[in-house]
């Protein structure tokens, strides 16, 4: 299959460090007539099998529910999967979790500039992940589930393009969304 695997324990940790804020930004082209039920944008599981993902559900290009999901290790998982969003030509898809200030254990999702999903943990206990085990599956993966979740299954194959890739260490506000938003589309489209 077609995707992008990074399991070099270093790299991982140094991209998605231990309880900090981070976000998610990928461009994708998802291809109208795809059949595979939930392709992984973005994945990443630690040894623990703990970890991110960003990942469309659904089949075709319409009404497809598009997830941002942060599982921790000592920590509350986030998911938001609410809102259908049409996959038809290229989109951009965010992922934002915060760790910081009074939206402290909190994920926001993007479609394109808009917001379109949200979750607020009440814990107060830290998240935490372990090195990624190259052996067991862990690290980044790009267009696919990590072999993990996988298990050679052809459903979480992205049929489609990947136009670009951004990890930041830092929560995105919105208007930062925006930018990205205003500068990608004049690539992508």
């Amino acid at each position: 299959n077609n995707c992008i695997r990074i399991l070099d324990a270093n790299i991982a940790s140094n991209l998605l460090p231990t309880g900090k804020s981070f976000s998610i930004v990928v461009w994708v082209n998802k291809l109208a007539n795809a059949t595979n039920t939930s392709p992984f944008l973005f994945a990443y599981r630690d040894s623990a099998n703990y970890g991110i993902n960003l990942i469309l559900y659904g089949t075709g290009n319409t009404s497809t529910d598009f997830g941002f999901i942060v599982e921790k290790n000592g920590g509350a998982s986030l998911s938001s999967r609410s809102g259908a969003v049409n996959t038809s030509g290229w989109h951009m898809y965010t992922g934002v979790y915060n760790n910081d200030g009074m939206y402290k254990n909190s994920i926001v999702k993007y479609y394109d500039a808009t917001q379109v999903g949200s979750r607020v943990s009440s814990s107060n206990a830290t998240s935490a992940w372990s090195k990624p085990a190259s052996g067991q599956g862990g690290g980044i993966v790009i267009g696919t589930a990590p072999s993990t979740v996988n298990s050679a299954n052809a459903i979480h194959n992205l049929k489609g393009y990947i136009g670009e890739v951004r990890v930041y260490d830092h929560a995105l506000t919105p208007d930062e969304v925006a930018t990205l938003y205003k500068l990608g589309i004049q690539k992508h489209i």
